[in-house]
């Protein structure tokens, strides 16, 4: 028997994929770079040439005429544990970035986590056509060229969803988060946040949220950064967070959690800025700001 051309996590990702890119583009597996990519007379190097030639896509995204728009690549473990396999990764952004082509790399949380329904692959293939929609609507005059794209402003009418569904996944959280404020059971109203840049390039966040005078609730995430400039990483992953600390806030007055101390928390929150290079941060607390 022939092998199998996908793995049972590249099988979900094409799945996934082909569904949410239905009515706009279709979908291959397994191209060659070589078949992507004007490699010839192009100036890249020998080995480059090479690369292109024996290295194939998981996933190319075409357009209506063929042309590729996008690539997907599903990173498993040995994308973060084999250097080889992480330098080929990197020869193959390199490559993306040189000829242009918007390469979006998923991994299990890109598939599995869900915010009412949609997966973060979906989310981030939905908010590329929805940049499309925005860009063409600018050409049109509808839209002035001055304002920027923010699916956060934006709502989802899919009937895959059990109601509409607002790209600012944080949105519901946060209401949340503030109406136990008002009803006296937290001392804080909204989350604060950092995120900052290792020195892979990954995004890394600490969001936190002042429980009482005397203790914080918090947690970190990272996130790697991703050559698909319609969503922002940074704006991302601190929505992602603030999901999540409001799962540990439930958690925490269940008491099935605890918080720990503001002395504590100050302690984490140097160790943590001081190891990173920052990218933003919103701060709503009171408690941290000697640390910041």
């Amino acid at each position: 028997m022939n092998l199998r051309l996908l793995n049972k996590y590249e099988e979900v990702t094409y799945d996934k994929l082909a569904h949410v890119c239905k009515e706009r583009a279709k979908v291959f597996t397994k191209v060659r770079l070589a078949d992507v990519f004007p490699i010839n007379n192009s100036g890249i190097s020998k080995d480059e040439f090479s690369y292109c030639l024996k290295s194939h896509f998981d996933f190319v995204i075409v357009n209506d005429d063929y042309h590729p728009i996008f690539a997907v690549e599903y990173d498993g473990r040995q994308h973060r544990t084999e250097s080889r396999q992480i330098k080929n990764d990197l020869l193959k952004n390199s490559l993306c970035k040189r000829f242009e082509l918007p390469i979006l790399r998923a991994n299990f949380n890109y598939v599995s986590k869900e915010f009412k329904g949609l997966d973060l692959l979906t989310y981030f293939i939905e908010c590329w056509f929805l940049c499309e929609d925005f860009q063409q609507a600018q050409l049109m005059g509808n839209i002035p060229y001055e304002e920027d794209f923010d699916p956060c402003f934006l709502i989802s009418t899919s009937s895959d969803t059990n109601s509409k569904f607002p790209y600012w996944i944080s949105l519901e959280a946060q209401l949340a988060i503030e109406k136990l404020y008002k009803q006296g059971h937290i001392k804080q109203r909204v989350p604060s946040d950092w995120v900052g840049l290792d020195n892979k390039g990954n995004y890394r966040c600490i969001t936190w949220l002042e429980v009482s005078d005397h203790e914080v609730l918090h947690l970190t995430t990272g996130m790697h950064d991703q050559q698909f400039n319609c969503v922002s990483i940074s704006e991302t992953i601190e929505m992602i967070n603030i999901v999540e600390l409001h799962q540990a806030l439930n958690d925490f007055l269940d008491k099935k959690i605890k918080a720990v101390s503001t002395e504590q928390f100050k302690i984490l929150l140097e160790q943590f800025t001081s190891r990173y290079e920052p990218r933003g941060s919103t701060i709503a607390g009171s408690i941290v700001a000697k640390v910041l």
